[in-house]
């Protein structure tokens, strides 16, 4: 604190005052001397001076005056003070101290010569003479002739001056005329050259023996010896600085020139002269409006030009130069880099030597070229060379599309100097795309190796890995991978050696080759040699591919060599034409022939091999089950395992063996045509044969064994029954148990002496209804016609009767009837009462209007017929009430059986064939059995097998060469195949296998699977639905897994709870189709024509989207049509459209400012980095 003077009670004045510490108090010293009067004068004077200065308080003007005139020259009168001749304080609370000082403002004070203090509150310190002093309300003024005329102004120094509102002069002549100025320096030799501030608000500091710092601008700063700063808002610092112009000019620096609105000059001599242009840097020149010159002698020449670093020039309009002697003298020109040059509009070259000589060219590295509009070239030496405009050509790389002469190229891909060109070397066509380097194992000339895409000489070509695509000189071919070769129009490689070398072909997966116009090959070594062929899958050396006109192969080693065959599965082979082969080593190796399921062998024409070792190789054969065989033309196995031999063989149920053309082995263990039960191989065919039950042996051409256990053991034999047998030729065994022995003639009797010649007498075979020890009565058989020529049975009553005695027939025959064989006939004479229905040569006939009339023939039944005879041996079996073959070579059994073509089986009640059909289960009374009325159509149903409680349902096939298996099921279609219960084909060619599956009205479908359904939209197409409760809909929709819905053309779906149509509901119909969409995982959604949802829980698109994509866990795009969520979790939000941004005052607008969809790779808080983006073009209108 100050030590000298402190506050003390004045007791005469009654107010506090300021006192020295050495005064007492009554005027007595403090050493109890009396002090001198001139001490006591000085420290009175001191004391009052410290009052005055301190500001105690307002005092009213209304108190005493003090005026020193005349002596003693001092005089205090209660608030004013004055000390010096002539000083007059003459306004309360004022001080005034100083020959003719004069503080005549309210409070004011002044010291010194002539002092002058009129404002209120001000102070006035020095010398004076007329026309200065402290005028302004609380001014200060110190120094010699100072004039503070503002209120609040301040000047110190030799002839300053504040004249305007609270300006501060500080300096020798230095002058603030106008209010909030400063002027603060002394400089020049008059008042005309020292440091001004004239403008309001102004600032100027500084000054040399030239002249001061001057500022005449509102709010201008002005600051250093000859600094100028003329205009409002401007900034001049440094020796000779000058900021001018309209406003807010800066010069910083000696020499510097700013003089134009908003102009920037930083650095000793340089110049911003354009309106808003920025100078920075020793001799920079920024003369272009808004242009920007940063760096010793850069020069920025135009319209928002930008020069940065040493001799630099932007001479174009938004022209940037960037680095030493950077040249961009072109509009919007951007050059970066050591002699970096952009000499055409648009244009971009960064890097030393860099050159981009056409309108929007880039050049970006060192020595790299861009010559032509919208060239491209990125990386050193990059463009070297080529000396033809390249319209809109694009290098990237080391060396990278060097010598091209084509327009809208594209070369990624550096190479090596003086060893290898770059990417995209030496193309002569337009709008390549190269991308990738080479390995040096590819010559480009006699001393260089080439690179990815290089001496092209086609257009629209894409190249994409090292060494791919090279010397291609087709057009809109695509080659990605290393070595990738795609030579052939609109041809696509992809992999690493692949190869696709014809038209429109495709080969994707490494060493993978498409060979054929419009071929698809896919996977690790995969071959697709011929026309619209198509392999999909690995091959490692076993499988051949797809090699013929649109042959299909999907698998690892899978061979389809023929025009439209189709194989898929591991070592699956389709060689035939139209052959389909489906499963693990699979093989259809004839035209039209079907093989499906593991194993699975169909070799012959328009075989149907289905199941797990099914093998179908006769012409049409069918076998369908694991492990069966059906060997002939129209052959079929059904079951697990059967084997079926011969044309038009048939075996059914668990391991039958039906050896022989139109053998029927039916039930358990049956053995058709073999050497017999013992003997594990088939052995001879048996043409004809049928074995219906539980291990029945049927040897030999027609013969039938029906029962269990039972054995017909030579041509023609027949067994009915458990255990019977039929052991010779024709022979016929009925009854369990029964057993025929060898056919005894017998040519005559003797009765009475007479010899009675009988009809008959050779034998070829035999009946038997029982063995040695266990006959049987036959009952219920009417009496023999009784001729010289009649081979009718007789019973022995008839024959006893007859022998003894003639006059008494009557008597003897109703005494001697045969018994235990009986026909009633409910009182109704029908055909056959005489026993001459049967008509056929060697035909039987029993029953009410029997009618055998083939020859060979069986008929048992009221109504049973064989018609139609013919003058071969047709050898039809009719057993039950109205069973009927109406053609030859045809077995009906049942009631209401009917065989309406030849070589037909219907077995059951109320069953139906045609030609060549088989239909085996019984319907009841109401409801009809199995029916295969299409000609060769087979129709197994309810009633078949040991045990079966099915009831009240049938099997309907009666399209041509149709199959329906199962209960309820209807194949009514040419070539249909419906196989489970409630199978139901809806169209020709079409096939549905399992539980309630069912196949639309339109084209040729497959559905395979419990409650699936397939139904494509057009006559031509076909769709497929495989699994559980899947749903296809539209040509080619395809849906596999549980439960999945597909729907419209090419719609697929594969996984489970996966939807692909229009509206993301659980159907597939007409109304909700969506073209192309595509659901694979789990749970997906793609709504909308192209969309793509692949992982778990995905959704691309919304009702009325289309084109949207997902791909990842829980990947949702479904926000606009054509979004794409990219990963797990990703989600799309709205489209944002960002037109514009200000930098620097300066709007710039932006192409792309109308986004339709948007690519989401993560989720708010689940952001993901993008890497590897290779550098984009920079335009103003690149998106």
């Amino acid at each position: 604190m100050n030590k000298i003077y402190s506050l003390v009670w004045n007791r005469s004045l009654k107010q506090l005052v300021v006192a020295s510490e050495l005064a007492t108090p009554r005027g007595k010293a403090s050493g109890g001397k009396k002090a001198s009067h001139s001490t006591q004068k000085s420290t009175l004077q001191v004391g009052l001076v410290l009052l005055a200065i301190s500001g105690m308080g307002w005092t009213s003007s209304a108190q005493a005056q003090a005026t020193c005139v005349p002596a003693p020259y001092y005089q205090y009168s209660g608030s004013s003070t004055c000390a010096g001749q002539e000083a007059q304080a003459t306004a309360g609370g004022t001080t005034a101290i100083g020959f003719r000082a004069i503080s005549s403002g309210l409070n004011a004070t002044t010291l010194g010569y002539q002092a002058l203090g009129s404002g209120v509150n001000s102070i006035y310190v020095g010398a004076r003479t007329s026309g200065t002093g402290a005028s302004g309300e609380s001014a200060i003024a110190i120094g010699t002739d100072v004039n503070a005329g503002g209120a609040g102004a301040i000047a110190v120094g030799v002839q300053s001056t504040a004249g305007g509102l609270r300006g501060v002069a500080v300096g020798s002549q230095a002058n603030a005329a106008v209010s909030y100025a400063t002027a603060i320096g002394g400089g020049g030799v008059s008042a005309a050259t020292a440091t001004r501030a004239t403008g309001v608000g102004s600032t100027a500091i500084g000054g040399n023996a030239t002249s001061g710092a001057f500022a005449s601008g509102v709010d201008a700063i002005a600051i250093g010896g000859q600094s100028v700063s003329s205009t409002q808002y401007s900034v001049a610092i440094g020796l000779n600085a000058a900021a001018s112009g309209t406003g807010g000019a800066i010069a910083i620096g000696g020499g510097t020139v700013s003089n134009n609105i908003n102009t920037i000059a930083l650095g000793v001599s340089s110049t911003a002269t354009g309106a808003g242009a920025s100078a920075l840097g020793t001799g920079s020149q920024a003369s272009g409006g808004n242009s920007t010159a940063v760096g010793v002698s850069a020069t920025a020449s135009n319209n928002y030009a930008f020069a940065s670093g040493w001799g630099s020039i932007a001479s174009g309009a938004n022209s940037t130069a960037l680095g030493r002697e950077a040249n961009a003298s072109a509009t919007d020109a951007i050059a970066i880099g050591h002699l970096a040059e952009a000499s055409d509009a648009a244009t971009t070259a960064v890097g030393n030597g860099a050159r981009a000589l056409g309108n929007s060219s880039l050049a970006l590295g060192a020595q790299a070229v861009a010559v032509g509009t919208s060239t491209v070239a990125v990386g050193q030496g990059s463009g070297a060379g080529s000396t033809i405009a390249n319209t809109g050509s694009i290098a990237v790389g080391v060396a990278a599309g060097a010598l091209v002469t084509g327009a809208q190229n594209t070369a990624i891909g550096g190479g090596i100097a003086s060893v290898q060109r770059g990417a995209g070397s030496g193309v002569t066509g337009t709008r390549n795309v190269a991308l990738g380097v080479g390995d040096g194992t590819v010559a480009y000339d006699a001393t260089l190796d080439a690179a990815a895409g290089s001496l092209v000489s086609g257009d629209d070509n894409i190249a994409i890995g090292t060494n791919a695509g090279i010397g291609v000189a087709a057009d809109a071919t695509t080659s990605i991978g290393v070595n990738a070769n795609a030579s052939v129009g609109n041809a696509i490689a992809i992999g690493t050696l692949a190869s696709a070398s014809a038209l429109d072909a495709v080969a994707q997966g490494s060493s993978a080759s498409a060979a054929g116009r419009n071929a698809v090959a896919i996977g690790f070594q995969a071959v697709a040699s011929t026309i619209n062929s198509v392999y999909l899958g690995a091959r490692t050396g076993v499988g051949t591919g797809a090699l013929a006109e649109g042959a299909i192969a999907i698998g690892t080693d899978v061979t389809s060599s023929q025009a439209n065959a189709i194989a898929a599965g591991t070592a699956s082979r389709a060689t035939g034409i139209n052959a389909l082969a489906l499963g693990i080593q699979a093989n259809a190796a004839a035209d039209n022939a079907i093989a499906v399921g593991a194993n699975a062998v169909a070799n012959s024409a328009e075989a149907v091999a289905i199941g797990t070792n099914a093998t179908a190789t006769g012409g049409r054969a069918v076998s369908i089950g694991s492990g069966n065989v059906a060997s002939g033309n129209g052959a079929v196995a059904i079951g697990d395992p059967n084997t079926a031999t011969g044309n038009g063989a048939v075996a059914s149920g668990l391991d039958n063996t039906a050896t022989g053309n139109g053998s029927v082995a039916m039930g358990n263990t049956n053995m058709v045509g073999g050497g017999g039960q013992a003997v594990s191989t088939p052995g001879t065919a048996a043409q004809g044969a049928v074995g219906i039950g539980y291990q029945n042996t049927v040897v030999g051409q027609g013969s039938v064994a029906i029962g269990s256990t039972s054995s017909a053991l030579a041509a023609g034999a027949v067994a009915f029954g458990d255990t019977a047998v039929a052991n010779n030729a024709d022979d016929v065994a009925l009854g369990s148990g029964s057993v025929t022995e060898v056919a005894v003639g017998t040519a005559s009797t003797t009765i009475d002496g007479v010899t009675y010649n009988f009809q008959g007498i050779n034998p070829t075979s035999t009946v038997s209804v029982g063995a040695v020890g266990a006959e049987r009565t036959i009952t219920n058989v009417a009496a023999g016609r009784i001729s010289g020529s009649s081979t009718d049975a007789i019973n022995g009553s008839q024959l006893f009767a007859t022998n003894q005695s003639i006059e008494n027939l009557s008597n003897e025959v109703d005494a001697n009837a045969i018994h235990y064989f009986s026909v009633n006939d409910n009182g109704v004479v029908g055909g056959n009462y005489n026993n001459d229905g049967a008509t056929g040569r060697n035909s039987i006939a029993i029953g009410p209007n029997a009618l055998s009339a083939q020859h060979n023939g069986i008929v048992i039944g009221n109504n049973a017929s064989n018609e139609n005879a013919t003058t071969t041996i047709d050898g039809s079996i009719a057993i039950g009430d109205s069973a009927r073959n109406i053609l030859n070579n045809s077995v009906a059994i049942g009631p209401n059986a009917l065989n309406s073509g030849g070589s037909g089986v219907a077995i059951g009640r109320n069953t139906a064939t045609n030609q060549f059909g088989i239909a085996i289960g019984a319907g009841n009374s109401i409801s009809p059995g199995a029916s295969a009325t299409g000609a060769g159509a087979i129709a197994i149903g309810a009633g078949i097998g040991a045990g079966s409680a099915v009831t009240g349902a049938s099997a309907v096939a009666s399209g041509r060469r149709a199959i329906a298996i199962g209960l309820d099921t209807t194949a009514n279609f040419l070539q249909s195949v419906a196989m489970g219960y409630n199978a139901d084909v809806g169209s020709a060619s079409s096939v549905a296998i399992g539980d309630g599956v069912g196949t639309g009205a339109t084209g040729a479908n497959v559905a395979i699977g419990n409650l699936s359904t397939a139904n494509a939209g057009t006559a031509a197409g076909g769709a497929v639905a495989i699994g559980r409760s899947n749903t296809a809909f539209g040509d080619g929709a395809v849906a596999i897994g549980d439960p999945s819905y597909a729907s419209g053309t090419g719609a697929f779906v594969g996984g489970a709870n996966n939807i692909a149509n229009s509206d993301g509901t659980a159907t597939a119909t007409a109304a909700n189709q969506a073209n192309g969409a595509v659901a694979i995982g789990n749970n997906n959604r793609a709504i909308g024509q192209g969309s793509v949802a692949l992982g778990n829980g995905s959704t691309a698109g919304a009702a009325g989207m289309a084109g949207n994509v997902a791909l990842g866990d829980g990947a949702i795009a479904a926000t606009s049509a054509g979004d794409v969520a990219l990963g797990s979790g990703s989600v799309t939000a709205a489209t944002v459209a960002t037109t514009n941004t200000t930098i620097d005052g300066t709007v710039y607008n932006f192409a792309g400012t109308a986004p339709t969809s948007t690519v989401s790779v993560g989720g708010v808080g689940t952001e993901r980095t993008i890497t590897n983006v290779a550098a984009g073009r920079i335009s103003d209108t690149s998106t």
